[in-house]
């Protein structure tokens, strides 16, 4: 990933709770925080196209079978005891 530009940078005005405007403060300091809310929105941008490719799967192949996650789950179980 690239760190923008100034002038590719924008200015927003955003409402946030004060409890997470605490959390998130308290976490990364003021200098911090524009990085730290810009890494978020990359996130959950990320996630956001991840559920539409998932839905495009599924509305074109159906739901993946109840048998496929138990599989996956336990091949994440064997990574992670191998891991240790």
């Amino acid at each position: 990933m690239t760190t923008p530009t100034l002038e590719s940078a924008v200015k927003r005005s955003v409402t946030i709770r004060g409890d997470l405007d605490s959390q998130v403060e308290a976490r990364v300091g003021p200098r911090g925080y524009s990085a730290y809310v810009n890494k978020a929105l990359e996130t959950q941008t990320r996630l956001d196209l991840l559920d539409e490719i998932i839905a495009a799967g599924v509305a074109e192949h159906g739901p993946v079978p109840a048998q496929v996650f138990d599989e996956i789950a336990s091949d994440v179980q064997a990574a992670r005891a191998r891991r240790r």
